[in-house]
């Protein structure tokens, strides 16, 4: 049985309990690092929060999945991909990156 919590602005290092933590993600599952992938760079959201608590462990995860497209894109606008593992202060060992849909970059998903 799958249950879906949502927990809205809260210390994603102190979820406890959950097999997996689900986040927003960028095509090259870069996170905040590079503002070429992303256009919150320098802001809070949870995706910063997710990957400054999941350490290097979290970003060579990321880093390990194939490149399905192009020259960096690792999961498609309108998909998610998984990655499982030990990953700094976080209390799941699995991460779910969801890439939505951005019609405004011409993926033409709304």
């Amino acid at each position: 049985m799958v249950v879906l919590r949502l927990r809205p602005r809260c210390d994603i290092a102190a979820v406890r309990g959950r097999d997996a933590l689900v986040t927003s993600a960028n095509v090259a599952l870069v996170g905040n690092r590079n503002p070429r992938f992303w256009r919150f760079a320098g802001k809070q959201n949870a995706d910063g929060a997710l990957r400054a608590a999941g350490g290097r462990a979290l970003d060579d995860a990321c880093q390990q999945l194939p490149i399905v497209e192009g020259a960096h894109t690792r999961c498609r606008p309108g998909c998610a991909v998984v990655t499982s593992g030990a990953f700094g202060a976080l209390h799941a060992g699995l991460v779910v990156h969801a890439v939505p849909p951005n019609g405004a970059l011409g993926y033409g998903m709304q």
